[in-house]
């Protein structure tokens, strides 16, 4: 998630972190992405984006 700040701090980006939990269904090796699939939802995320893994 990216959220544009306002006036003199306007090229600068605040970046947040969120939990996710499910199964790996899918790995995308050539659109550097994984595919998470849980009870609640599917969603494709991009392997840059992920900062930290627990088993």
């Amino acid at each position: 998630m990216r959220n544009t700040l306002s006036g003199s701090d306007r090229n600068q980006t605040i970046r947040r972190t969120c939990e996710m939990w499910g199964v790996v269904k899918w790995i995308d090796q050539y659109g550097r992405r994984i595919k998470l699939v849980s009870d609640e939802a599917v969603q494709w995320i991009l392997l840059d984006l992920i900062i930290d893994v627990r088993a």
